[in-house]
């Protein structure tokens, strides 16, 4: 008696022998040659290639699509049939390049298996790192040691294809649209950049950025008021004869790596209206 509790208390919990993508294509077939009738074991074991339905291997492959839920089973022994299941064919019919009604049915297929639903139901927004899940399977879902590296290798293959924690994705998308939203601005509601390209005033400049090394000179008449008392230049270029370009910033937050692509995209936004500004001007012949 003690032996058989030892025995039992080392056996792992009941797990799929496939992940779901694998499982799915093993319905696949059986829809092809059998569509959703019912067909004698062996026939099903003929449709996926296995010698009999008398097997090991065929009796994993059956549990295993069972617990995800994509077949129906009747009867016992010689007299066991299978059908695919609801579940599954809705899964298979739906073709649609992106289907979020197929993608809700592939992930109530990955939660099927009673013990994938518990670890989720634990870790609904994300799953802990793997040697916490590891030491977890072993105390808490009393996993033998041995089969843990096999179930982890199963579960998490099924979760990403059925894609049940999207926070990779989530971050994908955000990232995504940070470009778009500067390139898709309305160039009516930028500020023109606060510089000032007057030829007349190019000569003043290089001795105005070495004499005046205070971060907040006054604004000429020819430039914006800033209201921020940090008004600060960062960069002037030379950008043709007698002419150069000041950058100046206002504002308390540091000038980022993300704040300069900004501004670069801005410029770029709008560089049409400010080469049309310049050429308006025509002041220097030696331009023309």
């Amino acid at each position: 008696m003690e032996e058989k509790e030892k025995k039992k208390r080392v056996r792992s919990p009941n797990y799929p022998f496939i992940p779901l993508e694998e499982a799915i294509e093993f319905a696949k077939i059986l829809y092809r040659n059998q569509k959703q009738y019912w067909v004698a074991a062996e026939v099903a074991a003929k449709d996926w290639n296995f010698r009999s339905a008398k097997t090991s291997y065929m009796s994993q492959h059956v549990a295993a699509l069972t617990a995800y839920g994509l077949i129906d089973i009747k009867g016992e022994g010689e007299s066991k049939e299978i059908k695919l299941s609801d579940l599954a064919f809705n899964i298979i019919i739906d073709e649609r390049p992106q289907s979020a009604d197929r993608e809700k049915l592939i992930i109530e297929a990955a939660l099927k298996p009673a013990i994938f639903r518990k670890i989720h139901d634990a870790y609904p927004s994300e799953l802990p790192v793997e040697h916490t899940l590891d030491w977890e399977l072993k105390t808490k879902y009393k996993f033998n040691p041995d089969s843990v590296k096999e179930f982890l290798k199963i579960f998490n293959k099924t979760l990403g294809y059925a894609k049940v924690y999207k926070s990779g994705i989530m971050e994908e998308q955000n990232n995504a649209t940070e470009v778009p939203d500067m390139i898709n601005t309305d160039k009516s509601l930028v500020s023109p950049p606060q510089w000032s390209m007057s030829p007349s005033q190019s000569p003043s400049l290089p001795q105005s950025r070495s004499t005046s090394p205070s971060p907040s000179p006054s604004p000429s008449p020819s430039a914006p008021c800033v209201s921020d008392l940090r008004e600060r230049e960062i960069a002037n270029y030379p950008i043709s004869r007698n002419l150069n370009a000041r950058i100046i910033i206002s504002g308390s937050s540091p000038v980022t790596t993300d704040s300069i692509k900004k501004l670069m995209a801005l410029l770029d936004l709008n560089k049409e209206d400010l080469h049309e500004s310049i050429c308006d001007e025509k002041t220097d012949p030696a331009e023309h």
